[in-house]
């Protein structure tokens, strides 16, 4: 493994677009560093021939840690119910709840949804939680990752002989390894699945292992690459939250370092180039690290999915929030406001360096650490009043999408105005110089120039409920579906989607959304927590270009009749009149 070489660091300033002119301001952007180093070489594995997993094999895996914050648990406990205490002197007796409605009710404006029930706790009788969230699909299959396990199913939900499969075992790894936060694309220009995660562990440096089909079937042959940390990497420091994104040339990837002890050590971004990856030869590959706004360490640095072979922007976007660093830490003390949005452009670095910039751009709403969200329990009786799902902080926990100049994305936010936790979404179209102006003065070396923001909404920021953990997926068109849990006191949690034609007026969803399998039961926590009980950190989507009326999959989880988490996956369709 070579070491990291450490080549140099830009500064951008600049002044943004904003919702209104009174907004705007100039706000430090400092890129940080760039590096390169060597991925370690290539093996391959057939997915299909990897035996089934059994609860024999599962009971050996471990639950994945919580996400990073920076701080202790104990203490991101306390945050929590400091949330969940400001939310409840926001209870009213005027406040309406905005319950979604059924599967494929009448009345709504959202498109039918086709769903179906998906991989279960645990997947073979374990007690790991929580699921996290992989889906990519193709012209006949449909992929889906959850800490532990991979299951491939064809597109009318049929799961497919041998499966689901050990996590553990696809990425080449013992049951015991510490591996988890999947994620999963799928590349519409060269066909090719592509999958992620993370490894840690208090006796190893930690690692990024990806993975990428040889072909356009996922059970057949995958070469499997293993990405090492920069060269200060410490034993038992964690590659945490991982996030995959791509454009025609490059794969990318994000994560949030800590140490063992829990210190945030900045974000890192991984360029890899496709065409090297595909042939399954090694290869160096690129990185930035340390990424700041206004002199501090930002995290959870989102890359695009530029999924659509007509799209062909100049660059790869990134997007992120103000959270670890920023109002308290986790705009926990304080609200926050704004998005960092950066643009990586010359990615494989020809005739020069690539080039990273970057710029802040206000936004219309206020954001702050959502509080616990409720449930019915006759169990946990604090399940109804302060909340017992955790609803994570207020970084962009989905995957972000771009297509036809717009970037989508979503975080978890309280509400200024009524009780519960909600998501903040947003449409965001970024802008490019046509040369570079950091070392790269070419027209393969843009930077962002400016960012403004055509849509954003506090999802039913006025309505009592619970919303977390939304990702956006907008179709050839711009019309978007947006994945979402909800539960309240009297709901069960489960998962839901919602919908908005490209040609809707601004800010606003089509309606509260239609669940994809009705809620049955709370959740009660299989591993002996106390409230806030673990849920998956994030859902997934992923566009479906097999047709010209294109189609928009999701996946979320729901709490069964047992009272545990399994995963639903869904999928609609943009292509009827009569769906406003």
């Amino acid at each position: 493994m070579a070491g990291m070489r450490a080549i140099g660091s830009l500064l951008v300033v600049m002044m943004i677009a904003a919702p209104s002119a009174a907004n705007a301001q100039a706000v430090k952007v400092d890129s940080g560093k760039r590096g390169a180093n060597d991925a370690m070489a290539s093996t391959q594995v057939n997915l299909a021939s990897l035996p089934q997993i059994t609860p024999q094999v599962a009971a050996t895996h471990l639950a994945a840690p919580p996400f990073g914050t920076g701080t202790t648990w104990a203490e991101y406990a306390a945050r929590k119910a400091a949330a969940g205490a400001q939310s409840q002197a926001l209870r009213n007796g005027r406040q309406k709840s905005a319950v979604p409605a059924s599967p494929n009710a009448t009345g709504v404006e959202t498109p039918t949804v086709a769903a179906f029930g998906a991989l279960k706790f645990g997947c073979a009788g374990t007690d790991l939680v929580p699921p996290d969230q992989g889906l990519a699909v193709n012209q006949s299959y449909v992929l889906e990752m959850v800490n532990a396990c991979i299951a491939v199913y064809d597109k009318a939900g049929h799961l497919q002989p041998g499966f689901p499969k050990s996590l553990n075992a696809f990425f080449g790894r013992s049951p015991s390894a510490l591996i988890f936060d999947p994620r999963a694309i799928y590349d519409w220009a060269n066909n090719r699945f592509i999958a992620i995660a993370t490894m840690a562990g208090d006796l190893i440096k930690p690692r990024i292992f990806v993975a990428v089909s040889q072909s356009s079937n996922p059970l057949g042959t995958w070469k499997l690459y293993i990405l090492p940390g920069p060269g200060d990497t410490q034993v038992g420091d964690i590659s945490d939250f991982p996030e995959l994104g791509q454009d025609r040339s490059a794969v990318y990837l994000t994560f949030n370092r800590f140490d063992s002890v829990e210190n945030f050590l900045g974000a890192e971004i991984i360029i890899l180039p496709k065409a090297k990856m595909y042939a399954g030869v090694n290869f160096t590959y690129v990185f930035w690290t340390g990424m700041k706004e206004g002199g501090q360490l930002v995290d959870t640095i989102q890359p695009a999915n530029e999924f659509s072979p007509s799209d062909h922007p100049r660059a790869e976007f990134l997007i992120n929030s103000r959270n670890i660093n920023f109002g308290g830490s986790q705009c926990s003390s304080s609200t926050c406001n704004g998005l960092v949005v950066w643009a990586l452009s010359n990615p494989l670095e020809i005739g020069g360096s690539s080039e990273l910039s970057g710029v802040f751009v206000p936004t219309a709403n206020d954001y702050s650490l959502p509080p616990p969200a409720t449930q019915p329990s006759a169990i946990q009786p604090a399940c109804t009043s302060g909340g017992c799902i955790d609803t994570g902080d207020v970084r962009i926990s989905g995957g972000v999408t771009y297509h036809a100049g717009s970037l989508f994305g979503s975080l978890n936010t309280a509400s200024q105005r009524a009780l519960g936790s909600h998501v903040l979404w947003f449409e965001v179209k970024p802008a490019l110089s046509d040369i570079g102006s950091n070392g790269c003065n070419t027209e393969r070396c843009p930077d962002i120039t400016s960012a403004r923001i055509v849509n954003e909404d506090c999802f039913m920021c006025t309505v009592a409920g619970n919303w977390y953990y939304a990702t956006l997926q907008p179709d050839l068109e711009n019309n978007v579906a947006m994945v979402v849990h909800y539960s309240d006191a009297s709901s069960y949690p489960s998962v839901l989607v919602t919908s908005r034609r490209a040609t809707l007026d601004p800010n606003m969803m089509h309606d509260s959304g239609t669940y994809l399998i009705a809620p049955v039961a709370s959740y009660n926590s299989p591993i002996g927590e106390t409230p806030p009980f673990r849920w998956g950190d994030y859902t997934a989507t992923a566009p479906d270009l097999t047709s010209a009326n294109s189609q928009v999959w999701f996946a979320g989880e729901f709490s069964n009749a047992a009272g545990v988490w399994r995963t639903a996956i869904g999928h609609l369709s943009f292509n009827k009149i009569v769906d406003p």
